[in-house]
């Protein structure tokens, strides 16, 4: 019985693990197909995203620097970090969004470095 403890028993678990470790929701994937690249002015306000990569944005602002983000996405949500010029750490914040074509809406209400707490919504240029 010991035997079977020693051997089976880390076989069992290690299999639950891959299994349990493959299971991966369709939320979570991130989908890298370049559908925010390129320049967003807000309808709303004087704001302006420069989406240039598929993890890199420019958020120019009042003090003419380029404030860069780091970001990733999913089908509903966008995941920004800063990274810009006042060189601060602060933490990244997820926000929800909806595309259609060349019109962005962008969730801040629960907030975001640089950005007001509000939905603002964009046109692509």
């Amino acid at each position: 019985m010991k035997k079977f403890l020693n051997y089976t028993l880390p076989g069992i678990l290690l299999l639950f693990l891959v299994i349990f470790s493959s299971c991966e929701k369709e939320k979570e994937k991130v989908y890298p197909d370049g559908r925010f690249i390129g320049t967003w002015v807000s309808v709303s306000q004087q704001d302006t995203l420069i989406f240039v990569s598929d993890d890199i944005l420019f958020h120019p602002a009042a003090d003419r620097l380029k404030h860069t983000y780091i970001y990733n996405y999913t089908n509903d949500s966008i995941t920004m970090q800063y990274k810009g010029p006042y060189m601060i750490l602060v933490g990244p914040s997820t926000h929800s969004y909806f595309m259609d074509g060349n019109n962005l809406e962008i969730d801040f209400t629960n907030g975001g470095y640089g950005f007001n707490r509000e939905v603002v919504s964009f046109k692509r240029e």
